[in-house]
């Protein structure tokens, strides 16, 4: 029986040695392949050291396997980027990912939205824990901060609160919920995002500045009994 443990063991850690040897390209080729960017991500190194390069903002993307983790619920794989403005780092396994945190200049940030291209701020995300079923997210602990509405009082003259709050998931659909205040403006807003890319906002925004009368609606928002409110569906990838 020992020299038994002993053989199973000695394979196990021969088979994880080879697989972690494997090129990356090899096993996220394909994947990459499939996703719809304006340039395709190219993989290189090997699976227990790659990196991935040509994501949106992010200059490469290097992996570092765990292969100790591999017979465990624990991640298998750290992960961390840089790019002009933006970092991104965390942990990942199969259907989970840990410890996310990134931060961006919103400038730095691809915009599907022309409205906020050209704006000014910072974003900030941190992920706890989060679960996916293939695309889907099934459980998530996280939190979101953003300066965008007071950093762009030279091009809008009107500046709003910062805004914070947490992250979630629910039915499969990630929701964030902000809220921020200043001395003269509240901001209420929730975001759902889905993962056949579509999204839904709906923000709420009592101001006593005059100015925020003269900007918002440029932005889509209705006046309305409750404040300026913006409501609308779209695409987020």
């Amino acid at each position: 029986m020992k020299k038994a443990a002993i053989i199973v063991i000695f394979l196990m850690g021969a088979v994880i040695g080879l697989l972690s040897q494997l090129p990356l390209s090899w096993v996220a080729g394909s994947a990459l392949s499939r996703m719809q960017l304006p340039v395709t991500p190219t993989a290189s190194g090997t699976v227990w050291d790659g990196q991935i390069s040509n994501l949106p903002s992010l200059q490469s993307l290097k992996l570092k396997t765990r292969p100790l983790k591999w017979l465990s619920p624990q991640s298998l794989f750290a992960f961390e980027g840089q790019g002009s403005g933006v970092s991104l780092k965390g942990e990942a396994g199969p259907k989970h990912v840990r410890n996310l945190i990134y931060n961006a200049r919103l400038s730095s940030i691809p915009m599907t939205d022309g409205r906020l291209r050209g704006l000014s701020g910072d974003v900030r995300l941190s992920v706890r824990s989060a679960t996916f079923d293939n695309t889907t997210c099934r459980t998530l602990d996280g939190d979101v901060w953003t300066n965008v509405l007071g950093s762009n009082y030279a091009r809008l003259n009107w500046r709003g609160p910062e805004l914070s709050g947490l992250m979630m998931c629910e039915d499969g659909v990630i929701k964030a919920t902000l809220a921020g205040n200043d001395r003269l403006t509240d901001v209420n807003a929730l975001i759902e995002l889905s993962a056949d890319g579509n999204y839904q906002a709906n923000i709420v925004v009592t101001s006593r500045d005059p100015a925020a009368g003269l900007v918002l609606p440029l932005y889509g928002f209705d006046e309305t009994p409750q404040g300026f409110r913006l409501v609308e569906r779209g695409r987020w990838l």
